[in-house]
């Protein structure tokens, strides 16, 4: 087996175990949100809402930024999640479209040694990228079961955390 067909593998595995932390999950219990220390961000502001919608846009950027030339940022994602905050349906339907143009943006590697550009405006060879994502979704996966079996649901939305996205991601080359 080539190491792209493993990794491939590897993608499409580490989504079949996030889709299935998501699996049955209300849009309560989507909204339930942990309590955070003062200052704590965690990439979301605590609900499982919040970390789909880390996920789906780090395949959107990562994707981007290393195999297509930038054509979708940071501000394109909050965009996009502004427009139907806070439609659990819509979050997941977001999620799955970044992981079809994730797998899509570099599915024609064929060099993973090939240094490639990623959102903090560094490089990292191909593997690494592509690892990276497989590695952010088992992770996330993993934090989802936690959220799910520790926070209690809420008929209550999340706030919006555009703002946040933009305080964080702002700086970023990728904007």
């Amino acid at each position: 087996m080539r190491d792209i067909d493993l990794l491939r593998l590897e993608a499409d595995a580490a989504f079949v175990d996030l889709l299935a932390s998501l699996e049955g999950i209300s849009e309560e219990q989507a909204w339930g949100q942990a309590k955070l220390l003062p200052d704590e961000y965690m990439h979301s502001e605590g609900s499982i809402y919040s970390v789909v919608l880390h996920i789906a846009a780090g395949k959107f950027i990562y994707g981007s930024v290393g195999y297509r030339n930038m054509e979708v940022r940071w501000r394109d994602c909050v965009a996009r999640f502004e427009s139907f905050w806070p439609d659990w349906k819509a979050a997941k339907e977001y999620l799955n479209e970044g992981q079809a143009y994730w797998l899509q943006s570099w599915g024609a590697e064929t060099d993973l040694e090939r240094m490639v550009p990623i959102h903090q405006g560094r490089q990292m060879p191909s593997w690494q990228a592509i690892w990276t994502v497989i590695h952010h979704d088992a992770y996330h996966a993993g934090q989802i079961q936690y959220l799910r079996a520790t926070v209690p649901p809420s008929k209550v939305p999340p706030p919006e955390e555009g703002d946040l996205w933009r305080q964080y991601c702002g700086p970023s080359p990728s904007w």
